[in-house]
């Protein structure tokens, strides 16, 4: 099972979908309260990044093309993962 734990360090966590993946989009809206949009499908090969935890443990939250998203773990079991090392802000 793909253990989804995130930490703010030095690394980002990036995976490559294996195949077309459900996700549920984050909107934010005027008040900048997260709204969830409307089911949709990310496509094969996209290259998503980790960025937080799911609404659930079979949930994980992540960013591809500038939007977050929530998907589903048991989706992206085969995908290929790897990280890459970043600068420290500041």
């Amino acid at each position: 099972m793909f253990n989804a734990q995130f930490s703010a360090g030095r690394t980002k966590e990036f995976i490559v979908l294996p195949k077309k993946t459900s996700a549920i989009p984050l909107i934010p809206d005027r008040d900048g309260r997260i709204q969830l949009g409307t089911l949709l499908q990310l496509p094969e090969g996209a290259r998503v990044e980790f960025n937080g935890e799911g609404f659930n443990p079979q949930t994980a939250r992540v960013v591809w093309e500038g939007t977050s998203y929530y998907i589903f773990l048991d989706d992206i079991e085969q995908g290929s993962r790897y990280k890459v090392a970043t600068q420290p802000a500041g």
